[in-house]
């Protein structure tokens, strides 16, 4: 249980590491927060959108992403709130060139890279 809670805190501490990072609220910051959160943890649920990446709806940005040409995946999933009640929740994953799910931004997905330094020059 305890490996849990540490993966659970990890992987929020790490959405809100985003969400400092790129705190706009225009519609292209939320693209940006939910592409950048899907290749550094791998994937993003629609909770974690709302709670952490202040994406209040997720799925028109995800849809936005998708007809911008990026591969997303959607799963569903059993997710706990904070009230300790679960949920069904959609589970947004990346798929790299080769149908893979991409874990991680590498050097080989180097599009995605400059898209992403794109969206936070635009920011700037």
């Amino acid at each position: 249980m305890a490996k849990k809670d540490f993966e659970t805190q990890r992987r929020r501490s790490s959405l809100e590491s985003i969400f400092v990072r790129l705190p706009d609220n225009g519609i292209a910051c939320q693209r940006t927060r939910l592409l950048t959160a899907m290749y550094e943890l791998g994937s993003v649920t629609t909770f974690e959108a709302m709670r952490y990446l202040d994406v209040f709806d997720p799925r028109p940005r995800i849809h936005e992403l998708r007809a911008d040409g990026h591969q997303i995946v959607t799963a569903s999933r059993l997710q706990q709130t904070e009230s300790g009640a679960y949920h069904h929740v959609g589970e947004y994953l990346i798929c790299s060139g080769t149908d893979q799910f991409a874990p991680a931004l590498d050097a080989s997905n180097m599009t995605v890279r400059k898209w992403i330094q794109m969206q936070f020059e635009e920011l700037a």
